[in-house]
């Protein structure tokens, strides 16, 4: 897992040009929203592993079990959205001011640094949907667990873990018969273009020996064409004699 160092640098990028205090401040926010998002995903990719690799010192990591650190990547995780969430009404607001023409926006500047923490934004996020993600898993994965543990010794939560499983054996079940269902479809639509493709075969093969059979047929839509032919050079040397007699008499 990286470290998740992306935060700008107040490099010459940065200090140009003259600004405005709402666009400073509006940096600022944004760059302090940006260590606290940080901060917490690193916290929270080492709180993940920790559950992840059994091995690793539990106890250490997220104060006292995997139930402690379960809780821990709860709390990480809703202040985590809400970071996010901030960040991105920051964002809106420098695009707002980079696109009204004031302080660093006359510069040239402005764009580039709302692009740059865009960029960070981004990179954060995607760093976390993965976190959240194996976070998400690990979780559902731990209250199944926690709901048989129940079950073994409350004859109420066995009851209703089993209506849980029951219900979720219907939906299972409803859904192979809609895969059925659109599989035998399917085929009903395959053996159907089959049939018809049988069909156009067929019908080809009985014009083409029909064809064949007639051999008049053949000769008269030869005579046909030769004639379309002839008519063809017939008007077309009328229309070049009439083009040259006008020439002529027009000189």
């Amino acid at each position: 897992m990286s470290n998740y160092s992306y935060l700008p640098q107040d490099d010459e990028t940065f200090r140009q040009g003259p600004s405005a205090a709402s666009w400073d401040q509006l940096r600022k926010e944004a760059r302090k929203l940006e260590q606290e998002i940080d901060t917490k995903l690193l916290q929270f990719s080492r709180t993940l592993s920790s559950i992840q690799q059994p091995s690793s010192s539990l106890n250490v990591a997220s104060g006292g079990g995997e139930k402690d650190a379960l809780k821990t990547l709860v709390a990480l995780e809703k202040n985590l959205d809400s970071l996010f969430t901030d960040l991105q009404d920051i964002m809106d607001q420098m695009v707002s001011g980079s696109s009204a023409g004031g302080g660093h926006a006359r510069t040239g500047f402005a764009p580039h640094m709302v692009k740059r923490h865009q960029e960070i934004y981004q990179d954060y996020r995607t760093n976390y949907t993965k976190l959240k993600s194996s976070f998400t898993f690990i979780k559902n994965q731990h209250d199944l667990l926690d709901s048989v543990e129940r079950a073994r010794h409350d004859p109420s939560s066995a009851a209703l873990l089993q209506d849980r499983y029951i219900h979720e054996q219907m939906r299972i079940d409803e859904s192979h018969r809609m895969t059925d269902m659109v599989l035998e479809q399917a085929y009903e639509t395959r053996n159907e273009l089959h049939r018809q493709r049988s069909s156009l075969v067929q019908s080809g093969q009985r014009l083409g020996s029909m064809v064949a059979r007639l051999p008049l047929v053949q000769s008269l839509m030869r005579s046909i064409a030769m004639k379309r032919s002839r008519d063809t050079l017939v008007m077309a040397a009328v229309i070049s004699f009439c083009i040259i007699f006008i020439i002529y008499l027009k000189s």
